[in-house]
């Protein structure tokens, strides 16, 4: 799924700063030309608006491309 994903979107892995500066991936998010997925993996990272800080920050830098049919 991973190569299907990095060669038909743009792909990043999600992840969260824990104690002493070291960065955990807890899912990823890949913007596609007419959609946006996004997994939290990590059970404990869920509910917590980090998907929704995700999914906001795409959609600034796909607006930054020039996308327009984006809500």
């Amino acid at each position: 799924m991973y190569r299907y994903l990095s060669q038909h979107s743009e792909l990043y892995v999600i992840e969260i700063c824990e104690q002493n500066d070291v960065w955990k991936p807890i899912g990823d998010v890949s913007l596609c030309r007419d959609m946006i997925l996004i997994v939290i993996g990590v059970p404990m990272y869920r509910g917590k608006g980090i998907g929704r800080r995700v999914i906001s920050l795409l959609l600034e830098y796909a607006r930054g491309l020039g996308g327009t049919d984006l809500l």
